[in-house]
């Protein structure tokens, strides 16, 4: 019996090894892919400017202005960072901004006001460039990831999940809290929670490779996982009977439809897996370790939106 057991913790621990290996290997395809969109955006950005009317009416006659010398500024920031042989190497840019190099034009966390001694681009500009460069984004990305999975995308979200352990499963669900900052003072009693500060809530479902397909935002911070939930359109598919139908068994039953991995404040529902609370044998304690491991993959998403 002993050795039964020892067995299949040898096999198990090798089919771990071998997920392991292939998340990694497509972790790595995944940060090249990263990097060349934003190659893609930047030349298209560079190459293809938009034609808007600007905001603003540009300089006004007999009234001061400050020459900013933005063309040594310009050339002072790429000989820092972005040319071939720059004066801060990739290491200390990646440690001091947290983040990479091709990411770090939208990702200051500043006030506009703030850019005139670094930049020199005075708030008009800085907020004009900034809705540009997100208008951009948005215009050539947003039928690839502004949109439900496709039959693709669903097959390849389901054959990765059968290799973890979990046939069926589509995606991680759960909520998190945006602090607003900015919020009204009339409003900061129903937008404020647990914290005592007024947030508003994310409820998303990521993949494995942190993909966030379904979000739903702006529901105030006062309302919990659940609440959030019955006025989600999560599920508006499935009580339509527009969802799509799979085939997959589990100990020898068959399914149809697919479900979601949930912490435990979610309602008991066939179209949403829980741990076990308090497992019983080394099955049930296998599984919940499993499920508690992959249901990480939306709070990996969460923490990179507010990384």
């Amino acid at each position: 019996m002993n050795s039964n057991r020892f067995s299949q913790s040898n096999e198990r621990l090798r089919e771990d090894e071998e997920d392991d290996e292939e998340d990694e290997e497509y972790d790595a395809q995944r940060r090249r892919n990263a990097t060349q969109i934003m190659m893609e955006a930047s030349s298209w950005f560079a190459t293809n400017p938009l034609q808007q009317q600007p905001q603003w009416g540009g300089s006004i006659p007999g009234r001061a202005t400050r020459h900013r010398s933005r063309e040594v500024a310009n050339e002072k920031l790429l000989n820092d960072y972005f040319v071939a042989d720059p004066v801060y190497p990739v290491e200390t840019f990646r440690r001091c901004y947290r983040m990479r190099r091709e990411v770090s034009s939208a990702s200051t966390a500043c006030s506009a006001d703030s850019l005139d001694e670094s930049f020199r681009m005075p708030e008009s500009t800085a907020i004009e460039n900034l809705g540009r460069f997100f208008h951009t984004i948005v215009t050539i990305y947003q039928e690839r990831y502004l949109r439900a999975p496709t039959t693709e995308d669903l097959d390849m979200l389901l054959q990765r999940a059968e290799r973890r352990g979990f046939p069926g499963m589509i995606g991680s669900l759960d909520c998190m809290h945006w602090q607003w900052k900015n919020c009204p003072i009339g409003w900061q009693g129903s937008f404020s929670g647990k914290t005592r500060k007024p947030t508003i809530v994310l409820e998303a479902v990521a993949g494995p490779d942190t993909w966030v397909w379904h979000a739903f935002f702006g529901i105030p911070g006062a309302q919990n996982d659940l609440t959030v939930l019955g006025r989600s359109p999560l599920f508006d598919a499935v009580t339509a009977g527009q969802s799509p139908q799979l085939n997959y068994h589990v100990n020898g039953t068959p399914y149809e439809f697919g479900y979601y991995l949930a912490d435990g404040i979610y309602p008991k529902w066939a179209t949403l897996v829980q741990s076990i609370r308090q497992p019983e044998n080394k099955q049930e304690e296998y599984f919940s370790t499993k499920q508690e491991a992959y249901r990480k993959d939306v709070e990996r998403a969460f923490g990179i939106l507010q990384a």
